[in-house]
């Protein structure tokens, strides 16, 4: 589901570390926009920041977008992280079902 707004991971992978914009999130994965290019299989582990609290994962790259950014498969998350991360995707459908509502009734 394509995020609709602002959401932010740091991420931290081979050495390297950034802050990237969500643009695509799921419970399996998620695609961040990102200049750098890595390896698929790197393991990426991300910090998200969202309202529902700190959420914690492992990642690892499935595919890469260049130019563009990296789609991620989530590969081992906390329970107590899942637990947030599963309402931050609920917030994020019920987010995008109100505005395709709002857009049909126009």
């Amino acid at each position: 589901m394509a995020t609709g707004e602002d959401l932010y991971t740091f991420w931290s992978c081979d050495g390297r570390e950034g802050l990237s914009r969500i643009r695509d999130l799921s419970l399996s994965g998620l695609f961040i926009e990102s200049p750098v290019e890595q390896e698929l299989g790197a393991p990426m582990k991300l910090d998200f920041l969202a309202g529902e609290g700190p959420i914690r994962a492992n990642a690892a790259v499935c595919y890469v977008k260049p130019g563009q950014g990296v789609g991620l498969k989530l590969i081992a998350i906390h329970q107590q992280d899942f637990e947030r991360f599963a309402g931050l995707i609920q917030r994020k459908r019920t987010k995008a079902e109100a505005c395709c509502a709002s857009q049909v009734q126009q």
